[in-house]
Parts: structure tokens; sequence; C-alpha cells
């Protein structure tokens, strides 16, 4: 056999490189506005503003990656008959020239690190006995048994899953649930301090952005804020945080984490216990109870936006100004009131343009929902076709979002444009309203300025009846003081983006501490920041595991996917692709619908229902009917 090719990979192009080191457009505080495709697919993605000024510099061993034989170096997973038999070629005992076996000490083994030594079976001479991991940086503890942690971690598991991945690999156990415990702390802590760095680190970058290189960091500057919390299960959870997201440059500036309970205070709480024991417990057990929210989950958004609110001055020298929220809960409202910057300093609150644009869709099928059964002034439901589909309430949707980001800054084109959807589908179609120009959604506007012929009526258009059933809320949705707040286009979709981060690595189907939760909440403010290469060598280094050279190459490779997946899922065609999938859905679900007809509501189906069986000629329950009496 010849030699195995090395795929050599191809280097980032240069042109790409200066675009997306130079260029400062696309920030979420400052639309863009692109005169063209090819405009737009050039400008950088924010995973790349952020990490890619950490990957440019070619790693010092980029020729070894050519090579075909390298020096080993870290961790390999290798069998031990395997090793045994290729010694045993080259290797033999050094006293009497006899074979020699490996044997590992089980008494002395510490989770996936274990003591082994080689065993002459002949004359039984005993070498130096040595580690399969080494803890010489560490001290206390080897660095394999810490880097399992946080690499389960890392990966969203947690002891039970290492220890399933060891049976399966036909591997000792891991570290005691005790120890895993410790090791999470101990990562959780140096991970909180690194965090705190790098948050530091982007509110630096957001003043110079703002104000020049040369700005004092220690001035008061005001910086938009995307501000959002989340919960491990929706409105009763344990776990929660809130995290404050800059709107220029992409960055968590600051979190809160919040917990309901402690285990350690409902344990001794379920004891009985004089009153100078719980003084001396409260006294011992204060400073590291992670209980420190006493309301409802509900509450924990306001409670976390009013504390970073609270301290943007104290630890940055920052006003979080204007305020983007999607209106889900009184945080505004309570910084409002709490006037953290003094009552001069008025907050601005900006709307998040999705979570608007998603109104328009909820409510819609909501009232499709509360009048089933129900007939309009015509004499038919509001769903069915020729009505108000699943696919038509999409559409209409789109259309929404579409007329809001259009018309930015630009109050009365943003109203005219929300109040011309409904009108587009009618029976009696007024395109009036409709945006002008070749540009247009409106078929019958871009004829009109090309001259063309090339608008048809809207396929099964909507009746007056369901116009008029629509309309409060096509009124509402189109409220100048609603749309005020969306004249800069914000969103909040780099909030999600992070929480989908936590979440990744703190599962939220599964039972979590808050040291887990903790640990991956600072872990997912690292990654999202610096990227998986630059935060990995910081926390490797601080909590005392070696970064081999296979790790930084994974990690780097890892961020570059990242990079390149962005790029690719914020180009218009790819976008195109995915609203095009969501069309045929859609379309695809009303079409069973009206064939399969209603055959699954909650409490609808039982004997005696409305919705039991029935005769197909009279429409009578079929239980009891006297067959072919009907006909008679």
């Amino acid at each position: 056999m010849g030699k195995r090719k090395v795929r050599v990979k191809k280097p980032f192009p240069e042109e790409r490189k200066k675009i997306l080191k130079e260029s400062m457009r696309g920030g979420w505080g400052k639309p863009v506005f692109v005169e063209s495709d090819d405009e737009r697919e050039n400008l950088p993605g924010a995973s790349a503003r952020k990490i890619l000024k950490d990957l440019e510099q070619p790693s010092e061993s980029s020729d070894s990656d050519r090579e075909e034989e390298t020096v080993a170096t870290g961790y390999r997973l290798w069998h031990s008959g395997q090793l045994l038999e290729s010694v045993n070629k080259s290797c033999v005992c050094r006293v009497c020239g006899g074979v020699v076996v490996l044997v590992e000490s089980k008494q002395k083994r510490q989770g996936w690190a274990c003591q082994m030594r080689w065993i002459c079976t002949v004359c039984g001479g005993i070498p130096e006995e040595g580690w399969t991991s080494t803890s010489r940086k560490t001290g206390r503890f080897f660095e394999v048994n810490r880097a399992s942690v946080l690499g389960m971690r890392a990966i969203g598991e947690g002891h039970t899953s290492a220890a399933k991945l060891s049976g399966y690999l036909s591997m000792p156990p891991p570290i005691c649930s005790h120890s895993w415990l410790e090791h999470t702390q101990a990562l959780g802590d140096k991970s909180r301090e690194l965090a705190s760095e790098s948050m530091m680190a982007a509110a630096i970058r957001v003043k110079k952005l703002l104000h020049g290189s040369d700005v004092d960091i220690n001035e008061v500057v005001d910086c938009g804020i995307t501000i959002d919390g989340s919960w491990q299960t929706r409105s009763n959870s344990k776990h929660g945080f809130v995290a404050a997201i800059s709107v220029d440059t992409g960055e968590v500036l600051d979190v809160h984490y919040m917990c309901t309970t402690c285990r350690t205070c409902d344990s001794f709480n379920s004891k009985p216990h004089t009153a100078a024991e719980e003084i001396e417990f409260h006294l011992t057990h204060f400073a590291q109870c992670p209980q420190n929210h006493d309301g409802s989950a509900q509450a924990m958004e306001a409670e976390g936006v009013s504390v970073l609110y609270n301290r943007s001055l104290e630890l940055y020298n920052l006003r979080y100004n204007p305020f983007v929220g999607d209106g889900d809960s009184s945080a505004f409202r309570r910084v409002q009131r709490e006037q953290p910057y003094g009552p001069e300093v008025a907050l601005v609150k900006e709307e998040c343009v999705g979570h608007v644009q998603k109104r328009m869709g909820s409510r819609l099928r909501r009232l499709v929902t509360s009048t089933k059964g129900m007939k309009l002034s015509d004499g038919k439901g509001l769903q069915g076709t020729g009505r108000l589909t699943m696919a038509r309430i999409d559409s209409m949707q789109t259309f929404y979002g579409l007329a809001i980001r259009r018309n930015l800054q630009n109050l009365e084109g943003m109203v005219r444009e929300t109040r011309a959807i409904p009108m587009h589908y009618s029976e009696e179609a007024d395109h009036s309203l409709c945006p002008q120009g070749e540009s247009s959604w409106c078929k019958w506007q871009v004829d009109k300025a090309c001259g063309t012929d090339t608008y048809r009526m809207v396929e099964k258009p909507l009746p007056p009846a369901v116009i008029e059933a629509i309309q409060p809320i096509m009124d509402d949705l189109s409220d100048p003081v609603l749309l005020q707040g969306c004249l800069r286009g914000l969103t909040q979709n780099q909030n999600e983006s992070f929480h989908s981060t936590v979440w990744n690595m703190v599962p939220k189907d599964q039972f979590q501490s808050s040291n887990a939760v903790t640990l991956g909440l600072y872990l997912a403010v690292l990654y999202f920041n610096d990227g998986l290469c630059k935060s990995n060598t910081e926390l490797f280094q601080s909590v005392g595991i070696e970064m081999s050279e296979s790790s930084r190459k994974c990690f780097k490779k890892l961020d570059c996917v990242r990079i390149n997946r962005c790029a690719k899922d914020t180009s218009s065609a790819q976008k195109e692709k995915r609203r095009s999938r969501k069309r045929q859905k859609l379309q695809q679900v009303d079409a069973f619908r009206k064939v399969e007809g209603e055959t699954y509501n909650s409490g609808e189906f039982h004997q005696g229902s409305r919705n039991a069986p029935k005769c197909k000629t009279c429409n009578k329950p079929r239980k009891g009917h006297k067959k072919g009496s009907c006909q008679k």
C-alpha cells in the first residue's frame, strides 16, 4: 500500500480576513442599509467579529500537520492487551531477559488515573511504578480527572454519563460523585473569575467602539443592551439567570444567576435543631449558600435585571440605555421605578422586532382556537378553506415583519404598510397602502412601478367577515406607540443564542445542581465571547490542565466551524430556504387537517360529548341510533 494522502486545509482567504477585521458594519445598534446581495454576503457574522481575531495567527506547528509521524502528547485510548503485545516484541526484562506483563494496582487507582507497573514473568523483577496521568502541575489531583469533569459538562453531561462511557469503552469508572462535585465547584470558581475578566474586556471594547480608542475607561458611557432572562423549566424553576448583551458588539457584558433552593439548607431544616445550632449553621453556611432568590420563578427576570442595572456603574462605568426587551416581564417598569442612574437619566425602551412579529402569529392562532365552533357574520367559521389557515397566518406574520424591517426610522411608512396587510388579502383588495416600488412584496405595486402585468388575485382571498374578525388585532399591532420602539430594528437573537449555549451544557430535561448550572453559565460566557480556543487555553492553565497541541487544534477547528456555520446560516439564500421549508410544511399540515377533520382535542371525545361518532346522514350520535331509521 502506498502512503496515505494527507489532506492539506486551504488557508482562510486573505480578502475575507481583511473584510472581517476592518469592517465594523452590521452591528445590532447601527442598522445597515445594504445596496446589493453581494455586499450583504461580505458582511462579517457575529461569531466572526468576536473570535476571528484570536484565530488569525497561524499555529507554530502548522508544518507538523503535514508530517506523518510526530511525538505523541496528551491522552490516547489504547487496549492493554494490544499495548502488551507491542511491548513484548521490542522490550524484555533488563535482569533476566524474560517476558514482562502489565499490572494495575487497583487499590491506588483514582478515577481514570491508574498506577501501572511491569513485572517479569520469569524472575519477578519490578521496575519503577508509573501513573497513566500526570499530577505534577496540579499537586493534589490528576489532571485527567479534572479534565473529564470539564469535558463532560461542556457537552452537557455529568457523573452518571461518565460512568456509562467508561463501561462502554472498557475503562475504569470515573472518580466518585463527591470528588466530582468538588471538581465542579473548583472549575466553577475559576470559570467565574475568567468570565468576569472577559466581560470587563468586552465592556472596554464597547467604550472604544462608541467613543474611539483613546476614551477614558473610567468615563461613564451610555450603551444599548439586549437583556433577557431564562429558566430551566418554564414558569416554575429552581434555576434561572439574566444576561445583558451589548447591542453594538454582541458580547455578554454581565450575567446574574438566581436559585430558589439549597439542598444543604433543606436537609438542615428537616431535622430538629436548637436555636444555637441554627445560628452556628447560618454563620458557617451563609457564604456558600446558593439560594439568592426568595420569590417565584416569574419574578426572576425583573429581579435579575434590577441587579444588573444597579451594579453597571460600579463594574464598568456603563449606563445601560436603551433597554431592548421583549415585553414579557415587568423588568423595564421596575428599573424605571428604581431609577438606578438618578432621576435626570430617562431610560429608553426599544422593542425586539422578532418578538413583536411573533405576536401577529400567536394572536391570530389564539383567535382561531377561541372561536372554534362559532359562526361569523356570514354564517361560517373563522378557519377552513378560503378562510384563516395556518399557512395564511404564517404569511401575514412574515409580511408584518417585512413591513417593520423595511421601514427603519420611518414610522409613517411602517404604520401604513402594517395596515395594508389585511386589505392585501381581502376579497375587496385595496393595494393603495402596500409598499410601493419595484422591490415591493405586493405584485400589484410592482406592476404599477414597472409597467408589467404579472399580478394575479390572491388565491382564496379572505371574505369580509374574516377581515372584520381579525381587524382588532391588526389595529393593535399597527399602533404607532408600539411601532415607535421598532424603528431601530433591534432584536434579542443574540440573547436566544446565548441561552442555547447555556442550556446545551446544562440540559433542561435533567436535574442540575447549582454548581453545575453556574459552571455551565460561566463557561457559556467564555465560549460566547472568546470562542473555544482562547477561553479553554486560559481555563486549562488556571485549573492545572496541560493544553496539548491536539486539544488546541481541535478547539481552533471548532471555532472555524462556528464562523463558517454563522456565515452560511445568515446568508440570504439559506434564509429563503428556511422560509420556503416552513411554508411548505404549514401548507401540508393544513391539507392533512382538512382531510382528517378534528382528531384530537383535550376531553372532547368522551362518550356523550359533542365530538362522539355521529351518523353521516342525520348527524346524530351513533350510540342508540337504529340503522336506516334516519333515511325513512
